[in-house]
């Protein structure tokens, strides 16, 4: 957690919320079948660390969520604390916006990310309804979350930020960007279209684990239309720039088809969207496996094939 991670697709990773609830599929299956990495470090080597402690413990020997969902205002300003520009994978250990993290709240989060300007904060979330219900709520500029931002910082001791952003603030951020984890083709058909709903500079979507094929093309827009092969330019260029897939990792690991994978890097190609191949099933996070050396090569940043 923190300056340093492993998570290839990223460099540094920011946690102001700890503590979730399953879902859908892809945060965990039946029995032994597989899990979310971030429930199994809090109900492991997390267990007793303040800021984890009592959101997640051991179940007959397998790691659960208790439902305890915290926010830590006091590790709001960490990324303005590191000078460096990085990407940063916001909320690493939890979903921003989960039910029981406050409008207020998620907006101070967009504060500090405005505020950070040297930083592309990277945001993911399977909890897609809620995305134009929040934007709808912090309105068409960036005044509602700077103003959170004030609040929780500024109340809490923070020094040096009353003259933040005095020149206004673009909004959408430009330096973040937002997506939805997928697992199959019934979450993207879901979660793809509330994303596209909401501005953002870049939408992507993570379909990890991706527990069956995926084909973003046939997903369906609310006026009827499906994404096609203009995966990049649906409405006015508001369309999908990134995919990251990649299968699951950790005990219990549901299988990957190589296939699955394969498609998906056919459909950025064709489209011209970014694909990043992170990892095979079964392996540690970023391991190769089974996957062939043309697709494991592909390492892409948002909209840009190399």
């Amino acid at each position: 957690m923190g300056d340093k991670t492993g998570i290839s697709w990223t460099e540094s990773t920011w946690s102001p919320v700890t503590g979730c609830t399953r879902v859908s599929a892809g945060c965990g299956g039946p029995g032994d079948a597989g899990g979310c990495y971030a429930e199994r470090l809090a109900a492991t080597r997390l267990k007793n660390h303040q800021r984890y402690k009592g959101v997640a413990e051991m179940k007959d020997g397998k790691p659960r969520w208790t439902g305890l969902v915290r926010t830590h205002p006091d590790f709001l300003d960490q990324p303005l604390c590191w000078k460096r520009p990085r990407r940063i994978f916001v909320c690493s250990q939890s979903d921003l916006f989960h039910k029981d993290v406050s409008d207020e709240f998620i907006a101070a989060v967009f504060g500090v990310m405005a505020a950070a300007a040297q930083h592309t904060f990277q945001v993911l979330t399977k909890r897609a309804a809620r995305l134009p219900e929040w934007f709808a709520w912090v309105g068409d500029d960036a005044n509602r979350a700077m103003a959170a931002m004030r609040r929780y910082l500024i109340g809490g001791g923070t020094t040096g930020l009353r003259n933040l952003l005095d020149d206004g603030v673009r909004w959408p951020l430009p330096n973040v960007h937002l997506g939805v984890s997928c697992e199959d083709q019934a979450t993207a058909d879901e979660r793809v279209p509330l994303l596209l709903q909401v501005p953002a500079a870049v939408h992507w979507v993570s379909a990890e684990p991706l527990l069956a094929a995926v084909d973003l093309r046939a997903v369906q827009m609310p006026d009827g239309d499906s994404l096609g092969e203009g995966l990049f330019s649906h409405g006015e260029g508001n369309g999908v720039a990134w995919v990251v897939t990649g299968g699951e990792s950790g005990p219990g690991a549901r299988p990957m088809d190589v296939a699955w994978a394969q498609s998906l890097a056919d459909q950025c190609r064709a489209a011209g969207v970014g694909f990043f191949m992170k990892q095979d099933s079964g392996q540690k996070a970023g391991q190769q496996g089974r996957i062939p050396d043309d697709l494991w090569a592909y390492k892409e940043s948002p909209g840009v094939r190399q």
